[in-house]
């Protein structure tokens, strides 16, 4: 596997997490166990199956935003700074800066612009509800 395939890998991983999956419903010991999803399926982790139409569907749109996000981040990151009242790309960003290596420049930079912005101390609260309810906007 590439690094680019590890990368497309982690991300359809720390996606799912998301949505409060891998739990005891995952059929991988590994994922249930680490409470982490490690499926490497091309087609999206196991746990999708017990997401209902409308959670697949979101699932797919938010991976969507965060391979976006992830190949430009300077440009995600602009739009960050000036939506923080997004849920949806706060959700984007909290997935994105999840999947990179330890010592990656968006650790920092995402706590950091969102204080600036904000006013508020540390990251971004996120919740799936709210993004899943968030507007659908233009980045």
């Amino acid at each position: 596997m590439t690094p680019s395939e590890r990368h497309q890998t982690a991300l359809r991983q720390r996606t799912i997490e998301m949505f409060g999956l891998p739990g005891d419903l995952c059929a991988d010991p590994a994922c249930r166990r680490q409470g982490r999803c490690r499926s490497s399926a091309p087609q999206g982790p196991d746990c999708l199956r017990h997401l209902d139409l409308s959670g697949r569907t979101f699932y797919a749109r938010l991976l969507d935003h965060c391979q976006w996000a992830d190949n430009d981040k300077i440009h995600f990151l602009t739009h960050y700074i000036r939506a923080v009242d997004d849920p949806f790309l706060m959700m984007v960003g909290e997935i994105v800066r999840r999947t990179q290596p330890r010592g990656h420049w968006l650790h920092a930079a995402l706590p950091t612009w969102y204080r600036m912005t904000t006013g508020r101390p540390g990251r971004a609260p996120v919740s799936l509800r709210a993004a899943a309810q968030a507007p659908a906007r233009r980045y």
